[in-house]
C-alpha cells in the first residue's frame, strides 16, 4: 500500500513568487522548491506547509511505509480556474505515483475547499492544517494589514468593493447637483452636499486606481501618438480615404452629444432630459455612422476596384435600428405622458410598419443578391 503526502497551494504562490510550475513530485524537488519559495518570500505560509509535508513523508518512511510527497498548485485567480488546475495536476500525480491513500497537508481553510476534489479520487486518511505561530500584537496586526495591501491579489479583494461603493455614492450624489446646475446655474456648487459628493467620487477613483494601477509615462504616450500618426500617414499614402470619413464621423457624433446636452437643458425633469438628449443626439449619431460606413465602402472601391457586397446588409441593419429607436423614443414619450397618445399613435404604427418593411424587403433582396453575386473576399480587417 502506497501513501501520497499532498501539499496544496491553491493560489499558486509557488508559481508566482518562485517561478516553479506544479506538480512537484519527490522529496528533493519539494525541498528545493520550498527553499526557493522561502528565499523569495520568507513569510509565505506555503513554505511551512511544504516543510510539514516533507516532515510527514520522512516520518512515514522511518516507520517503514511506502510513501511519496507531492505539491500541487492552482492559479492566482482562486476559484473554478484554480480548482481545475489542481484536478489536472492531481490526476498527473496519481498516474505517476499510483497511491492507495493520501495525507492532505493544508495551510488554511481556503485550501481545504479542494478536499472533496481529492477525496473523490483518493482515500484520504488524514488532513492536517498548518498554522504559523506568531505573536498577536497590535504592531504585528498592522504589519499583516500592510503586507496584505502590498499583495496584488489581496489588494484587489479589499479595495475593489470599497472603491466601487465610494464611486457609486459620489456619482449618485453628484447627478442631482449637475441637473440643478443645468437648470439653475452654478449656485448649487455652494450647497452643503457638493463637497462630500466630490470627495467621495475622488476617493472612489483613487482607491480603484490603487487596486488596479494604470501605468502611464509621457514617453510611452508620445510613442503611441507617433505610431498612430505613422499608421494614418501610411493609410493615406496607400489610397485609403476612410480616415477622412472617420474624422468627419467622429465630429458628427461629438456634435450630436453637444446638441443632445443643449436640448436636455430645455427639459423640466430628469426623464424628459434623457428623452430630449437622445432625440437630439440620435440624428447626428446615425449620420456619423453612415459617413463612417461610406468611407469604408469608398476605400474598398478605390483599393480593390469592386463594390463591397457587405454595403447592403450594413445599410439595412443601421436603417432598421435607427427607425426602431425613433419609434421606441416616441413610445416612451407617450407612456410617460410627454406626448398625447392621439398625436403619436398613428405615427408610431407607421414607424414600426416601415421598420419591418425595410427589414423584410432588405433581407429578401440581400438573399437574392447573395445567391447571384460571386463570393467576396473579406474586407473589414
Amino acid at each position: 500500500m502506497r501513501t501520497l503526502v499532498i501539499c496544496i497551494d491553491r493560489d499558486n504562490d509557488i508559481g508566482t513568487k518562485a517561478g516553479i510550475h506544479g506538480p512537484i513530485i519527490g522529496r528533493r524537488d519539494n525541498m528545493d522548491a520550498a527553499t526557493k519559495l522561502g528565499l523569495a518570500d520568507p513569510e509565505d505560509a506555503d513554505v511551512n506547509t511544504m516543510f510539514v509535508a516533507i516532515g510527514k513523508y520522512d516520518d512515514l518512511i522511518r516507520n517503514g511505509i511506502d510513501a511519496e510527497v507531492a505539491t500541487i498548485s492552482g492559479d492566482i485567480k482562486v476559484g473554478d480556474r484554480s480548482d481545475r488546475e489542481i484536478v489536472r495536476q492531481l490526476e498527473e500525480v496519481i498516474d505517476e505515483v499510483r497511491p492507495d491513500t493520501a495525507y492532505l497537508i493544508s495551510d488554511g481553510a481556503e485550501d481545504e475547499y479542494v478536499f472533496p476534489l481529492i477525496a473523490s479520487r483518493l482515500k484520504v486518511d488524514h488532513v492536517r492544517r498548518v498554522v504559523v505561530k506568531q505573536q498577536q500584537t497590535v504592531e504585528s496586526f498592522i504589519s499583516i494589514i500592510f503586507k496584505a495591501f502590498r499583495d496584488e491579489k489581496w489588494r484587489k479583494r479589499i479595495l475593489t468593493p470599497i472603491g466601487l461603493i465610494l464611486l457609486l455614492f459620489g456619482l449618485l450624489a453628484l447627478i442631482p447637483i449637475i441637473l440643478s446646475i443645468m437648470s439653475e446655474g452654478w449656485s448649487p456648487i455652494l450647497g452643503p452636499s457638493f463637497a462630500p459628493a466630490l470627495v467621495a467620487l475622488i476617493l472612489g477613483i483613487s482607491v480603484l486606481l490603487w487596486a488596479y494601477p494604470v501605468s502611464f509615462s509621457l514617453k510611452r504616450g508620445v510613442r503611441r501618438l507617433r505610431d498612430a500618426y505613422d499608421d494614418a500617414r501610411s493609410s493615406v499614402m496607400s489610397g485609403d480615404v476612410s480616415i477622412f470619413f472617420g474624422i468627419v464621423a467622429w465630429v458628427l457624433i461629438l456634435l450630436g452629444i453637444f446638441y443632445g446636452v443643449d436640448a436636455a437643458f430645455k427639459a423640466s425633469d430628469l426623464v424628459q432630459k434623457f428623452f430630449f438628449f437622445l432625440g437630439g443626439f440620435i440624428w447626428l449619431f446615425i449620420a456619423g455612422v453612415y459617413v463612417f460606413e461610406l468611407g469604408r465602402i469608398i476605400a474598398v472601391v478605390v483599393k480593390k476596384r469592386e463594390f463591397p457586397k457587405s454595403f447592403w446588409p450594413v445599410t439595412i441593419f443601421f436603417t432598421v435600428i435607427f427607425i426602431f429607436m425613433l419609434g421606441i423614443l416616441d413610445t416612451l414619450s407617450v407612456v410617460f405622458g410627454y406626448i398625447e397618445p392621439a398625436e403619436k399613435v398613428p405615427g408610431l404604427l407607421v414607424t414600426f410598419a416601415l421598420a419591418l418593411s425595410v427589414l423584410i424587403i432588405g433581407t429578401t433582396s440581400w438573399r437574392m443578391m447573395e445567391r447571384r453575386a460571386p463570393p467576396e473576399a473579406e474586407w473589414r480587417r
